[in-house]
């Protein structure tokens, strides 16, 4: 699919609508994908996606917020969905003039469409049954939630219920296994949950502590991923200050491994002596 058919699916789905109710919008969005090729549905989430990518700017962030339309990530991210279902039109006038958004959002309904997102993921088969096109959990559980909030019920299940794959499950079990042998691929992150997000990916120990040292990001990282599969944040830098994590001391894939207990002991004694200008903290996620 290409970008201008994208568009066309936009635009003829806001001219076939008199208002812009959103549960109507989102079921004729995913009619004109049923009628398309699963490559096609695919190509038409990753465009999605690089649009909402490409709208995230400093100063529609800024006009947003000045607005109320968000306080955090998760509200800029559904406005940026909200903007593209608008359609090309409204979306390139909106990014070349932020100011144009404060008369649109006046006569808009609530500029926020997080549903737009799961739109490509799910087919319907007859009547209201449906297959999915990935085994993600989190869209699982994120599509049968749109689907019940339809029928006006909540989802009883939660998100752990749904799981892994039994492929998983085992792999996750496995890792967790000391008599087993074990792969370690180190990782640094800068910039985490943002538009300039960058991953160093299957780096050594001391790849890592280099890269990280060497990084200027006010935000960064190292974590770990054992066995391809479970994977862990240990250290932190954040304007300055640094943070040791502790979850690696609760996940049973990593709690009982020598090989990570003695990685941190490492990195600690490196940036300790490295970085004894900043702050250093434990503690785990919240």
């Amino acid at each position: 699919m290409k970008k201008e058919q994208f568009w066309q699916i936009i635009d003829e789905t806001n001219r076939s609508m008199q208002d812009h109710d959103q549960e109507t919008y989102f079921c004729r969005i995913v009619e004109a994908l049923l009628h398309r090729e699963r490559e096609d549905i695919l190509d038409w989430q990753e465009i999605l996606n690089e649009y909402g990518r490409a709208a995230y700017r400093s100063d529609l962030w800024d006009k947003s917020l000045e607005l109320g339309i968000h306080s955090e990530e998760e509200g800029f991210s559904s406005f940026r969905l909200w903007l593209v279902s608008r359609g090309k039109d409204v979306y390139l006038n909106v990014l070349r003039n932020p100011q144009t958004l404060e008369a649109l959002v006046q006569t808009c309904e609530e500029p926020h469409f997080e549903k737009l997102d799961y739109a490509a993921y799910y087919m319907s088969t007859t009547g209201f049954r449906y297959k999915l096109l990935t085994e993600n959990p989190d869209i699982c559980k994120a599509v049968d939630d749109i689907l019940l909030d339809f029928a006006g019920e909540d989802n009883p299940r939660r998100a752990c219920n749904y799981g892994l794959t039994e492929k998983g499950i085992k792999a996750m079990q496995d890792a967790a296994d000391q008599t087993l042998p074990h792969t370690y691929a180190w990782f640094v992150i800068t910039d985490c949950n943002t538009s300039g997000e960058h991953i160093f990916r299957d780096l050594t120990l001391e790849e890592a502590i280099h890269t990280y040292l060497g990084s200027d990001r006010p935000e960064k990282r190292i974590g770990v991923t054992k066995d391809g599969i479970a994977t862990v944040d240990l250290v932190r830098s954040l304007d300055g200050e640094q943070q040791f994590f502790t979850d690696h001391l609760k996940l049973d894939s990593f709690k009982c491994d020598p090989e990570v207990a003695a990685a941190v002991e490492t990195l600690r004694l490196e940036l300790e002596q490295n970085t004894p200008q900043q702050g250093m903290t434990m503690g785990g996620l919240s």
